[in-house]
């Protein structure tokens, strides 16, 4: 229970947060958790094809490359083409996806139903091989780090995607939603490829890179709720 416990609670504690962001017109719980299911479920097949993907590195024959490709393709493009592929099956026809701030809402979901069972995962296996520290130092370090990516890779892709279900243009739409995913994409990318490379400026890297993602996701927020359909009413 203590593992779990240290595992979900940074993505409950942002499921909190973003939910209360959600101004105008609260979203049903029931579609907030299965959105949050289908993050869990898309976990699964993620596994699978990073691990078939994962001799791609070894043929790209210039050996610096290697770490982007396997951050980008094997690992950034998996999970996230996973994430929008769980959103435009569910969520984008959803009757309940009414407002922009939904895209953001509902990407955060299934991104932090992924994150959580990730977690679950890493933090499982530290307790395993060193007990309460390795429980207390791996649960806090992917509380301010991979959890809260994972969300902010959310609100860059639902950003783009509640632009999307509001234009009349369906080549517009079709662009903003591609955009969506590239965004996220590269984010996700760019974070593994400073992770990989386990270096104290590598690590700083990955700092600012969160500090943006999280300066552009409360830009985002304030941008769609101004848009609401429902802030009049």
């Amino acid at each position: 229970m203590l593992v779990l416990a240290v595992a979900l609670a940074p993505a409950l504690a942002l499921i909190l947060y973003f939910y209360s962001r959600d101004r105008y017109e609260k979203e049903p719980l029931r579609a907030l958790a299965r959105s949050y299911g289908l993050g869990i479920l898309i976990a699964f097949p993620a596994v699978v094809l990073e691990r078939f993907l994962s001799v791609l590195p070894g043929l790209v024959p210039l050996v610096f490359l290697r770490p982007a490709v396997e951050a980008f393709v094997v690992v950034a493009l998996v999970e996230e083409g996973l994430k929008y592929s769980a959103f435009s099956a569910y969520v984008f026809r959803h009757p309940d996806f009414d407002e922009p701030y939904d895209g953001i809402l509902y990407a955060v979901m299934i991104s932090l139903g992924f994150a959580s069972l990730e977690n679950v995962g890493y933090v499982l296996s530290a307790y395993t091989r060193f007990g309460m520290p390795g429980l207390a130092q791996i649960g806090l370090l992917r509380a301010f780090t991979a959890v809260p990516a994972h969300a902010f890779f959310g609100v860059l892709m639902g950003y783009y995607l509640g632009l999307a279900r509001f234009v009349n243009d369906s080549r517009r739409a079709k662009t903003l939603r591609i955009r969506g995913l590239i965004m996220a994409v590269v984010a996700h990318g760019l974070y593994n490829w400073f992770l990989f490379a386990n270096t104290s400026q590598g690590v700083l890297f990955m700092l600012l890179l969160l500090l943006l993602c999280y300066r552009f996701s409360l830009r985002a927020i304030r941008i769609h709720n101004d848009n609401s359909p429902h802030r009049s009413s």
